[in-house]
Formats: C-alpha cells, sequence, structure tokens
C-alpha cells in the first residue's frame, strides 16, 4: 500500500494505518522525509516524539503485523551539529565537492534503545 493523501498529524496517519488489516502482508515499510531533532520528527502540526510515531505499530496495537517486520526509514536530521564532509574527486579536475562523512550509512537495530 502506498499512502499518499493527505493528513493533518504523523500521529493521526499512522494511527489510521495500523488499525488496517495488513494480515496479507509480510511485513510495513514507513518512509517519512521530514525534518527533526534528537528523537523528534517535524509534522505540519509541529515536533512529534519518534517513539509516539512507532507505537502505533507494536505487539499489543497492530496484531496483523505481530511477527512481521516493521520498517521505518527516516531522512531528518538528529540534532544540530554540522557535517563538515569530506572532499571528493570530481569529474572535472578544476573542481570538487564535499558530502557528508557519514553518506551512504543505513543504521538498523533489531531493538529498541535501552533494550
Amino acid at each position: 500500500m502506498y499512502l499518499d493523501w493527505q493528513c493533518n498529524s504523523l500521529t493521526v496517519c499512522l494511527s489510521v494505518v495500523s488499525k488496517e488489516d495488513h494480515s496479507q502482508s509480510a511485513s510495513f515499510v514507513c518512509v517519512l522525509l521530514s525534518h527533526g531533532d534528537e528523537g523528534v520528527i517535524y509534522g505540519t502540526d509541529g515536533a512529534e516524539k519518534f517513539e509516539n510515531l512507532t507505537k502505533h505499530f507494536k505487539g499489543d496495537r497492530c496484531k496483523s503485523l505481530v511477527g512481521k517486520p516493521k520498517l521505518f526509514f527516516v531522512q531528518a536530521c538528529r540534532g544540530s551539529q554540522l557535517d563538515d564532509g569530506v572532499e571528493t574527486d570530481s569529474v572535472s579536475e578544476q573542481t570538487s565537492e564535499r558530502i557528508p562523512v557519514e553518506a551512504d550509512f543505513l543504521y538498523a537495530y533489531s531493538t529498541a534503545p535501552g533494550n
């Protein structure tokens, strides 16, 4: 399923989706492209704790996804530090390009923080 309708709240959108029947699905994937800070994602209704967005899909709330992967990909800042980047070679010898030091990484954990 691809969700392309507008919501007035990230929490409301994810709550609605979590209540759908996912019994015929092998997994759930959520991609969030937004702004953020440590532990929060910004939506049109302000900052929301990331844990408040994912809690709707926990086994006690979303029975049809129990035992299935629930993947959350977030493209958003997680703090205020700036990454100075690293200079790379360019196609043209006269120009160079800077990319973030931690570019091209995907961090995924099988457990929640603190567990």
